[in-house]
């Protein structure tokens, strides 16, 4: 994820610049952003994603657009970390319930 948006129009630009850029990109909308837009943020907003072989391009142009700022750059960092963490974790939970679901069957035969 690059960036998210409350409302659906602020993507304007950030899709824009990308598209001027032959940058590929997906938005992930969340309609109640608009339909109650009091909410904004707390109702997860739209995200933009672009593949991660163009991502440091298209944060490179939203920078000099004046779409993101450099401590939006670093603070966006560590969520990528987290979501491999989760991912991990979420594996590891998986695996260890299909082992414990092994024993079981082996145990109660």
């Amino acid at each position: 994820m690059i960036k998210s948006f409350t409302h659906s129009f602020e993507t304007t630009n950030a899709v824009g610049v990308l598209e001027a850029n032959d940058i590929p990109y997906y938005l992930q909308e969340s309609a109640i952003s608009d339909t109650f837009p009091h909410l904004g943020q707390g109702a997860n907003g739209i995200k933009l994603f672009v593949n991660r072989t163009d991502e440091a391009e298209a944060i490179k142009l939203f920078i000099e657009g004046g779409i993101l700022t450099e401590s939006d750059v670093e603070l966006n960092t560590p969520i990528k970390d987290i979501s491999k963490t989760i991912r991990t974790s979420i594996i590891i939970m998986l695996l260890i319930a299909f082992m414990m679901y092994i024993i079981f069957i082996i145990y109660t035969k």
